[in-house]
Parts: structure tokens; sequence; C-alpha cells
């Protein structure tokens, strides 16, 4: 077992996810520990290695564990949270992202700010814009994300020009991510802009090239 637990502990240091989880995984599964760390560990590299479904599970059978300290479990559904977003499941991922923001009125830390921007997607996929553009605001800050998710949520309301707004923002910050140049040129299309929304579909081709030569390359969050 001790073996396991520094391979464990080594790749997650390195960011080393899948052999974490795999670590981890063989830990909880096969050794039978019962260590809330070791569960919580086992879910976090799941996340991280991008098996949602798997991460799904553990976080589930985490927060029905009576020995998991309340902080963890604020951070297990955020995990959830997200990985419920990723397989499309708008709904659970709200609630979930939602009652892990509640435990800041609770006396734990605020989280990170992941947790509201794919909250505020989640609503808007299901509907919600009015509770969307809510948890966009209780960011409170105006980093490149968040013009984004707002951008977002007005273009799903009609508001093209504000969403036009919202996303030239954006990229005046920074933003490089090739969707980000597709959602203004499908915004400038729908407001008959023909010529700025060509240029921006071929910033978009250009930027998916570099993109696809990057080894570290990022499909962010709103590509959901």
């Amino acid at each position: 077992m001790r073996e396991t637990l520094h391979i464990a502990i080594s790749a997650m240091a390195t960011e080393q996810f899948a052999t974490a989880a795999e670590a981890w995984g063989k830990l909880v599964v096969d050794e039978k520990v019962k260590d809330p760390i070791v569960k919580f560990n086992f879910a976090f590299c799941l996340w991280r290695c991008g098996k949602h479904l798997g991460a799904v599970e553990v976080c589930t059978a985490g927060l029905h564990d009576d020995h998991m300290q309340v902080s963890l479990k604020q951070r297990l559904l955020s995990i959830r949270g997200q990985c419920l977003a990723r397989l499309g499941r708008f709904a659970e991922a709200a609630d979930d992202l939602q009652r892990a923001i509640s435990y800041a009125s609770e006396g734990l830390d605020k989280p990170k700010r992941w947790t509201y921007m794919i909250c505020a997607i989640s609503h808007a996929k299901i509907g919600q814009l009015d509770r969307a553009l809510e948890f966009i605001d209780m960011v409170g800050d105006t980093n490149a994300d968040i013009h984004v998710a707002r951008g977002w949520c007005l273009d799903i309301t009609g508001d093209m020009r504000g969403a036009v707004e919202c996303y030239t923002r954006a990229i005046s910050m920074g933003m490089d991510e090739p969707k980000i140049w597709k959602l203004r040129a499908s915004c400038y299309t729908k407001l008959g802009n023909i010529d700025a929304a060509a240029a921006d579909m071929s910033t978009a081709v250009g930027r998916e090239k570099i993109k696809n030569n990057s080894a570290n390359s990022n499909s962010g969050w709103f590509t959901m």
C-alpha cells in the first residue's frame, strides 16, 4: 500500500493525473482505504484526466460519506457539477454548482471562478438566462472569461449587439480561442454585417491551425 500511495502522490504532484487516478483508485477499490482525502484525490484526478463519468460516480460516493469534511464536499460538488456539464447533464450540473456556491454563505471559502462560470452556462443551457447572468455577476471581476460568458448569454437572448461588445472586450483582453471569433462572426451575420463576419471566420481558421499545432491547446469551458 505504501508503494501505491507514493505513486499516487508523486504522479499527482507532477500532474500525471491518469497515473495518479489509477493509483488512488487502487487504494480505494482494492485496498479499501476509507480516508476521505484519498477518496477526494481519486475523484479530483479522474476529473483532471477527463474521465468525467467515473469522477461523477466517485464524487457521489464521497458526498454520501459521513466522514467527508464539509469543505471537501463543497469541492466534490464543484467537480461533479463540472463533469455533469461536460456530459451534457446541465440541469444536474446547475444544481450541484449552485449548492457548492451556497456553502460560501455558511462560512466556507468562495468557490473558484470556474464554478460560477459553468453554473451560469448550465443555467443558460436549460433556458434559465436570468439566473445565468446572476451567477456571472457573482464572480465580481471583469476578466476575459466573464465577458465571453456574458456575451454567450446575451447571444442566446437575441441581443446580438451586446454579445458582440462582450466578445470584442474578451478578445481585447487577450482571449485567443478560435471559438470566440466564430461566436462573434455568428452575431455579425445575424446583424447583417457580412464583411465583419467573414473577417472573424478567417481569423478563427488561422487560430485553429495554430492551436492544432500546439501541444498545450485547451478548448476552454465555453466549448460545452
